[in-house]
């Protein structure tokens, strides 16, 4: 290799970092440490994507960021931010996530880092998969020239969150997030709801298809081109119905624009989703990049079950 161009040397040693970024990243750990060269060269890709999962992940983070020099040096690479459940403070960290484009936590840790990326002129993270149950409320709490900025949203959603006696209905309540992310274009929700899964899937039929339905009425307006749904445990049960009743409605939009995630991983209560999503993180794997349209499950049947 020593004979080799080094920008060729550089395109390999990339490639390879690229290739190993997930599957292996302490492979790509050690080949950083080889040289300065081999750091610089693979820093990009090795810093892009950060994901705290453990509060060994957290601590070892917030020692990293208490060195300005190293933050600087790791933070300007970061595209991709993964905090699960944990909130924190990065205020101060903003100015050096100039590059970063998604992330996965709590709304507050979006909402810091937006409000002073924004102040900076610099462009805000715009792709969100948010630990929260009743997004149009967290919303409110959100600068305003923040939502301007959000495009894909991805969070939480399950009967239980629409009590009897609570004056929301679903169909309002995906409306009102709507209203206040004028620019959105993709909508996701998590169909899960671990605390029920000893409930009988018949006792929770009709309410959870009245849920879907209100939800994909709601959001067939222009601007939303993808609303995607992913659903776990025994709501894939009733996939055949969420069909029928996705039809029923705009089968024209439905077809376009309604993506479904079948998740067949077994998710026994919330710390196991909250590992789903660590795990999500790393793999790159997306509600975009694993739902299937409409279409699809209409034209292989056999899927739909």
């Amino acid at each position: 290799m020593e004979r080799l161009p080094v920008e060729l040397v550089a395109y390999i040693v990339q490639l390879a970092a690229y290739l190993f970024r997930s599957s292996d990243r302490v492979t790509v750990l050690n080949l950083a440490v080889t040289s300065w060269f081999v750091y610089h060269t693979v820093a990009p890709i090795l810093h892009e994507r950060i994901v705290i999962e453990s509060a060994e992940e957290r601590q070892t983070f917030l020692k990293l960021i208490h060195n300005e020099l190293v933050a600087v040096k790791v933070l300007k690479h970061v595209r991709f931010l993964c905090t699960g459940t944990w909130y924190i403070n990065t205020s101060p960290l903003a100015p050096m996530l100039v590059k970063i484009k998604t992330i996965y936590g709590p709304i507050g840790l979006w909402n810091d880092i937006a409000f002073a990326q924004a102040a900076r002129g610099h462009a805000i993270a715009s792709d969100l998969r948010l630990w929260t149950a009743d997004l149009p409320r967290d919303l409110k709490d959100v600068h305003r020239s923040s939502l301007q900025s959000l495009t894909r949203v991805h969070t939480f959603i399950s009967y239980s969150s629409f009590h009897v006696e609570d004056t929301r209905d679903p169909a309002r309540w995906t409306r009102s997030i709507l209203d206040q992310l004028p620019h959105l274009t993709h909508l996701g929700f998590s169909h899960v709801d671990p605390e029920q899964v000893q409930l009988d899937a018949e006792e929770r039929g009709p309410e959870d298809l009245g849920l879907i339905l209100s939800m994909v009425s709601a959001c067939q307006q222009p601007c939303i081109q993808v609303l995607a749904l992913r659903i776990t445990g025994r709501v894939i049960k009733r996939l055949s119905a969420y069909i029928r009743i996705a039809l029923a409605g705009d089968a024209e939009w439905a077809m376009r624009r309604l993506c479904i995630w079948v998740d067949q991983r077994d998710i026994a209560d919330w710390k196991t989703e909250r590992e789903l999503i660590a795990d999500d993180a790393r793999r790159e794997r997306t509600i975009w990049t694993e739902a299937k349209s409409l279409r699809w499950y209409v034209e292989a049947p056999d899927e739909a079950t």
